[in-house]
């Protein structure tokens, strides 16, 4: 928009000046020939005096310009390289502009006692002459034009280049990662917009942190009366023998269990919110840790008929840490057999994407709503609230897991199958 106001301002302006310089100087070219009529005709009738006989007609072909002289009664005598040219000798005294042989031209006439001068120059010539001035007169606001859109577009873009930047790393931030925009080599102009965007970053990563820190504790509190809770309920467990008692203990171990479950979640997903240290990343082989999550898991796929395996197993190696692999496949297979029907089937694959290490969970459940997709790293976000049992928080754990260490996780439904959902994790590659 700015780039658009100047240049049209200046070509505006441009214009006008152009217009006003070709007329100025057409006006001021042709006072300068009328002039320079008038020196020829001074300059020839010095000498009047002193002429005995006739003189001839003289033309200069450059400018157009012809000189006739009359003296006494005769008339003059032609130059040999010079056509006839009949300007009257009655023409009047001083400038004056005359059609001769259907040619206009501008006359300056000077009378003498027996001696008539005529100078007299074509108004065409004279019309080249005044245009070829203007021209040149006016062409370096015409040169200055595409000059000055090029100096304004180099400026601006110059200018806002620092914009831009500013824009693509406030495009990065994400609650991983919450860092405030360098304010040096910023425009003048932007710099209060700036420096408001890092106060607000800075106060929304203080409420984070707080907001971490009060999940992580309230977590660590919990566990504690929910273990002597859990070892009350056992020591009540051993003394009933009514039927219904003993079902109403069972849902009471069920809300325990849930609970203590949860709020495990929340103790991994503040680890996950947490700084990362680098020195806790080191390579991990995937081919190590996929087995030790099926055989994790594979008693409770095995219970529901679920076929739990590996089709695809690259030899890769990770940067991050061990645990977290762990966790974050460990998360994808318990949400795939939580959503897939006895008799199904959950492959596993890791490989190379994109210079990044993914591993691959594939099931054959209904799959996820369209219009839950875009929710399922939420917290506290079940696409089946009804249908299963969950916190929340199992995809979210294995985003942050994934984000923490500059990777990414994503869900989709599944393409080659009728129905199903393919879950994804990916880590940096050891090697980069």
């Amino acid at each position: 928009m700015l780039s658009l106001a100047l240049s049209t301002v200046i070509a505006v302006f441009a214009l006008l000046h152009t217009a006003w310089t070709y007329v100025l100087a057409t006006s001021e070219i042709h006072e300068l020939l009328d002039r320079r009529l008038q020196e020829v005709a001074a300059r020839v009738s010095d000498d009047m005096t002193r002429a005995m006989n006739p003189l001839y007609l003289y033309r200069d072909a450059s400018d157009g310009i012809v000189i006739q002289i009359w003296l006494g009664a005769s008339k003059p005598t032609l130059h040999p390289d010079s056509d006839r040219i009949a300007i009257a000798r009655e023409a009047p005294p001083g400038l004056s502009t005359q059609t001769v042989d259907q040619e206009r031209w501008r006359v300056y006439s000077e009378h003498g006692p027996n001696w008539t001068i005529n100078v007299a120059q074509r108004e065409a010539s004279r019309k080249r002459i005044a245009e070829d001035a203007a021209i040149a007169s006016a062409a370096p606001a015409l040169v200055m034009m595409p000059l000055a859109w090029l100096a304004i577009f180099v400026t601006v873009k110059r200018a806002l280049r620092r914009v831009g930047a500013l824009g693509e790393r406030a495009a990065r931030l994400d609650i991983g990662h919450l860092e405030p925009l360098p304010t040096d080599k910023v425009p003048r102009e932007l710099l209060p917009l700036v420096q408001s965007i890092n106060l607000m970053i800075t106060r929304l990563s203080q409420s984070l942190r707080v907001e971490k820190k009060f999940i992580a504790d309230a977590a660590h509190e919990l566990r504690s009366p929910l273990t002597s809770l859990q070892i009350q309920a056992d020591n009540l467990g051993r003394t009933l023998s009514d039927p219904d008692s003993l079902r109403e203990y069972n849902a009471l171990q069920h809300v325990i269990a849930r609970s203590t479950r949860m709020i495990s979640q929340l103790l991994r997903l503040a680890r996950a919110d947490a700084p990362l240290d680098r020195a806790s990343s080191q390579p991990v082989a995937i081919r190590d840790v996929v087995p030790d999550v099926i055989e994790m898991h594979l008693p409770r796929a095995a219970a529901h008929g679920i076929d739990l395996g590996v089709e695809q197993l690259d030899d890769l190696q990770v940067r991050a840490n061990l645990a977290d692999v762990r966790t974050a496949l460990s998360n994808l297979v318990d949400n795939a057999i939580k959503y897939t029907p006895d008799g199904g089937t959950i492959d596993l694959r890791a490989y190379r994407d994109e210079g990044l290490g993914c591993i691959e969970v594939r099931d054959t459940g209904k799959g996820v709503a369209p219009e839950a997709l875009p929710r399922v790293f939420d917290r506290f976000f079940r696409a089946d609230a009804h249908g299963t049992e969950g916190s929340g928080l199992g995809l979210a754990i294995v985003k942050a897991i994934a984000e923490r260490y500059g990777g990414d996780a994503s869900i989709g439904n599944r393409g080659d199958a009728p129905s199903g959902v393919v879950a994804r994790v990916r880590f940096p590659l050891a090697h980069q």
